[in-house]
């Protein structure tokens, strides 16, 4: 909030129809960067494109989009697992919990 107060006039509650909440989730290639961003902030656009295939931090208005690499990554990763003759399969993937860091952007 006080990062905000010092950007924008606060005093004119016009201000917050131009704010937009973000969101941002775990990649499966950076694992640990949701704690290090909540620690650290988000590192300078130009690092995350090795991982992400652009030089953008991956935030997005949509839950579905920001967690999509995630999901698609522990699904690849349980159908992948092999199955045993004569074994039952697996329990369904336990790890599709998630956390995600929303953020508030004022453009």
């Amino acid at each position: 909030e006080e990062a905000l107060e010092s950007q924008v006039n606060t005093t004119n509650g016009g201000y917050k129809r131009s704010l937009e909440y973000l969101f941002y989730g775990e990649h499966p290639r950076l694992p640990g960067e949701l704690a290090r961003v909540m620690e650290d902030g988000f590192r300078p656009a130009v690092e995350y494109a090795p991982s992400h295939l652009n030089a953008a931090v991956p935030l997005s208005n949509s839950v579905g989009l920001c967690d999509l690499p995630r999901l698609r990554a522990a699904i690849a990763a349980e159908d992948s697992a092999p199955l045993q003759h004569g074994a039952a399969p697996a329990e369904p993937n336990r790890k599709l919990h998630a956390q995600l860091i929303v953020a508030k952007v004022f453009p």
